[in-house]
C-alpha cells in the first residue's frame, strides 16, 4: 500500500497526487493493500512531522480521495492506513504532500471564434509556466497540451495562440466541433500547481 506520486504535468493521463479542475480540491491515490485490506484511512496534515487529523474512512475498493482543501496555498501532507474486518490497523504509508495555488479564471475565448484562436486568462500569481489542455469535448481526445513560458511574466493578463509550438495534433481547429480548454498552473515547489476549470469552445 503505497501513496502513488504524481507524474509529470505534461503526461497524458493524470495520476497520483494533484490538482484537479473541481474547485479547490487536492486528489490522492494509492496502490492496493493486501488481502485482509477492508477500509482505508486517510490523514492530512499542515507539516511532515506535525499532527495528522483522520479526514475519512473508505471501504474497498476506493483507492482515491479528494481533499476539500480549507486554504489554498497551504501545503497539505498525507498519509494513508489499511484495516482489516477486525479493526487492527496496518502501518502507515509512505507521506506525501501537495500546496494548491490560485487557480487561472477569466478564461476567454467563450464561444464561436476563428480557428486559431489565442487564449486569454488571469493569473493573480504571475507564475512563470503554464500547461494548456485542449481536447474534443465527444471523444475526450486531446488535441494540444504544451507547456510553455509565460509570454506576459508578471502582468496578471496571460495568453497564448493556437498551436504556437506546433505541437497540437491539427494546424486548426475545425468548425462544428465542440473543444474545451484548461490552464494548469506550475508552481514554484514540487508537487504545488492549479488546474482551472474546464471552459468549452466551438469554431465557426
Amino acid at each position: 500500500m503505497t501513496l502513488i506520486s504524481g507524474v509529470d504535468d505534461t503526461c497524458r493521463v493524470e495520476k497520483g497526487i494533484d490538482a484537479i479542475p473541481d474547485g479547490d480540491l487536492i486528489r490522492i491515490e494509492w496502490t492496493a493493500g493486501d488481502e485482509s485490506t477492508v477500509f482505508y484511512e486517510v490523514f492530512r496534515g499542515t507539516a511532515s512531522s506535525g499532527t495528522f487529523n483522520k479526514m475519512v474512512t473508505l471501504e474497498i475498493p476506493v483507492q482515491f480521495f479528494e481533499d476539500q482543501v480549507p486554504v489554498p496555498g497551504i501545503r497539505y501532507y498525507y498519509f494513508i492506513r489499511a484495516l482489516n474486518d477486525e479493526g487492527v490497523e496496518s502501518d502507515p504509508s509512505d507521506t506525501l504532500s501537495y500546496r494548491l495555488i490560485q487557480k487561472a479564471d477569466g478564461l476567454n475565448p467563450v464561444g464561436p471564434c476563428g480557428s486559431r484562436p489565442v487564449f486569454r486568462w488571469l493569473d493573480s500569481n504571475h507564475a512563470n509556466y503554464y500547461i494548456i489542455r485542449l481536447e474534443k469535448i465527444d471523444s475526450g481526445n486531446i488535441v494540444w497540451l504544451s507547456m510553455f513560458q509565460s509570454p506576459n511574466f508578471g502582468d496578471e493578463q496571460q495568453f497564448i495562440s493556437y498551436n504556437a509550438d506546433r505541437r497540437a495534433t491539427q494546424d486548426s481547429l475545425s468548425s462544428g466541433i465542440q473543444y474545451r480548454w484548461r490552464i494548469d498552473i506550475v508552481g514554484n515547489e514540487k508537487n504545488s500547481g492549479s488546474e482551472s476549470s474546464w471552459t468549452p469552445i466551438q469554431i465557426q
